[in-house]
Parts: structure tokens; sequence; C-alpha cells
């Protein structure tokens, strides 16, 4: 069994490695590794061995759960969805909370008001 806490993307390579080698990846709830940390150290000193002692001792206490692996399917359309999120429509946003409603059509064609995007 290998633990890990999951914070940005790099626990779900972790997930699939050890997925390749057979071995099931279990996650610790990030705030309860810093919880638990506050606790037995005072000083908010956070380290790598610290933090890998922590999570060993959360797991031994079965304060983890079994992260969901989604389908190729399904984690390309969360793919596909985040991406789509964070493009056009910060664009058209920015566009009107900068007064330029009568110029959204174009600034969410161009990438907003920085004139960066497509075509620029």
């Amino acid at each position: 069994m290998v633990a890990c806490e999951p914070t940005g993307h790099r626990w779900r390579v972790l997930d699939q490695i050890a997925e390749q080698a057979g071995v099931r990846l279990v996650c610790v709830q990030p705030l309860l590794v810093h919880r638990a940390r506050e606790s037995e150290d005072f000083t908010r000193n956070k380290s790598d061995e610290t933090d890998a002692v922590i999570i060993a001792r959360l797991v031994t206490k079965l304060r983890c759960y079994l992260p969901e692996r989604a389908e190729p399917g399904w984690a390309r359309l969360r793919h596909l969805g985040a991406r789509r999120a964070g493009g056009a429509g910060l664009s058209i946003g920015g566009c009107l909370r900068h007064g330029a409603a009568g110029r959204a059509g174009r600034c969410a064609r161009s990438g907003g008001l920085s004139g960066r995007g497509p075509g620029r």
C-alpha cells in the first residue's frame, strides 16, 4: 500500500504507477495532515520527512480513503470541461467586468481585453 496527500496533480501519476505495480494507493486529506502536524509540532515546520511520518500515522489509524479512478472517457471529459471553464468563459466575464458589454463578442474571440488570443 502507498499513501499520499493528494495535492496538485502529481498524486494521479503516483496512482497510475501504483496501479501498474499492483499496489493500492490510499489518500489522506490535506486538512487532516495539517491539523496533525499542528498537534505534534508547535513550530509548524513543514518538511517531507515529517509529512511522511504524519501520513503514515494517519493511515495506520485508518484516517484515509481510496481515491476514485476515473474511466478514460470520463477523465477526458473532465479535462475538456476544466479547459473550457478556464478559457472562453473568463474572457467574456473579463470583458463584461470592464464595461465592454458591447464588445463581448469580439473579446471572446480575441481572448479578452488584453488583445492576446487567436489571430492576434
